[in-house]
């Protein structure tokens, strides 16, 4: 529901609840400081499923670097990282039901 809503904002309002996210997101990650047993708590992602607060940032990391491909701007998926790529390739391919070291065919359409 909030894929769809988000696809009816136009540019200018979708830009400013970018920015808006980026706010609530920085406040939330200063607020947890830099006391590890903070970010050793549980806290839950946007879907809701408990997860432990340090994954967060990561998880974040790779919703904005997919999401961007979706805004068709010049950004592709050859554009990511070998880091991003190392993080968050093996966690999708398990979701799928791949097994780690299968061969992968990639079919860009």
């Amino acid at each position: 529901a909030d894929i769809e809503a988000g696809a009816r904002l136009g540019a200018a309002a979708s830009l400013a609840e970018a920015r808006d996210s980026v706010v609530r997101y920085d406040g939330a990650v200063a607020a947890l400081g830099t006391d590890p047993a903070s970010w050793a708590r549980e806290g839950r992602d946007m879907s809701g499923k408990a997860r432990p607060v340090e994954e967060l940032p990561g998880r974040r990391w790779c919703e904005v670097a997919v999401h961007l491909l979706d805004l068709d701007a010049g950004f592709s998926w050859s554009d990511w990282t070998p880091a991003f790529v190392d993080r968050w390739l093996p966690p999708m391919l398990t979701g799928l039901g791949v097994a780690r070291h299968s061969p992968l065919r990639v079919t860009c359409v």
